[in-house]
């Protein structure tokens, strides 16, 4: 057991006091594990832009070896949260609704295009190839302003543009088209 020294005499201290040290001990110490303030605000970053975690880690560390042990310490790290809350104006609990649905479509879009960006077309296959494919096709949409919107709200959505662009004929003109000039009196 552990002995604390008070002048010249040892007294026992008991399991909680020796837990309540060791914790104490623990948050006053730097945590070698843990990144640093702006380490976690650079992975907040890529994350938030799309790149997938281990491939953001791999920025930081050489070895995979090293990117697993940071995954399981830095992803889930208090101060990478307090990355994306500065990131997110607040914490995702404290967002409304919107807003928490909105940052939910552009962290998907993000990592959407983060995923045509890594992979070339000529050397994707099959599923990976369904999944470029539907990347392609949503963000072509997000771009158009047509995501999310139904083959007939974009139907009428195109009508409304085209009825816009149109101009419509100067109806005095064409009122009078259809009238007899007036007597001319003689």
């Amino acid at each position: 057991m552990a002995k604390g020294k008070t002048g010249d005499r040892r007294v026992k201290q008991s399991p909680t006091d020796q837990a309540e040290g060791f914790i104490r001990r623990s948050l006053l110490a730097p945590d070698p594990l843990s990144p640093l303030p702006k380490q976690a605000e650079e992975l907040a970053l890529m994350l938030q832009t799309g790149v997938e975690p281990f491939q953001a880690l791999a920025y930081f560390f050489d070895t995979a070896q090293e990117v697993d042990v940071a995954h399981e310490h830095w992803i889930g790290h208090r101060l990478v949260h307090e990355a994306f809350a500065r990131f997110n104006k607040g914490e995702w609990q404290h967002l409304s609704t919107s807003e928490r649905i909105e940052l939910s479509l552009n962290k998907h879009y993000a990592e959407m295009a983060y995923f045509l960006w890594t992979h070339h077309y000529a050397e994707v296959w099959g599923k990976e190839a369904e999944k470029a494919n539907t990347c392609r096709t949503a963000l072509e949409a997000k771009l158009a302003g047509t995501a999310g919107l139904s083959p007939l709200e974009r139907f009428w959505q195109d009508f409304v543009a085209a009825d816009k662009v149109r101009t419509p004929p100067d109806t005095t003109e064409t009122l009078l088209e259809g009238l007899d000039p007036p007597d001319t009196p003689q």
